[in-house]
């Protein structure tokens, strides 16, 4: 599988449907933006949502950010 994942990945502002077409045009399976959500089937392949995580995140921080934080 190859993916991208777009610089600051904010749709509209550091990717635009062109950038998409451009990823599916080089033939990527995936690409993954920063909106804040779990990613779903019914999104884009080349448009998914993606939850930023930075290094200093443990991964206690992380378990509880996946289960009582972030939307489902």
């Amino acid at each position: 599988m190859t993916a991208v994942a777009y610089p600051w990945g904010r749709r509209d502002a550091d990717f635009s449907q062109e950038t998409v077409a451009v990823a599916r045009g080089l033939a990527f399976d995936a690409g993954f933006a920063t909106d804040p959500g779990f990613a779903t089937p019914a999104e884009d392949r080349l448009a998914r949502s993606r939850f930023v995580v930075m290094a200093d995140v443990s991964a206690a921080e992380l378990a509880h950010r996946i289960t009582h934080t972030w939307p489902r």
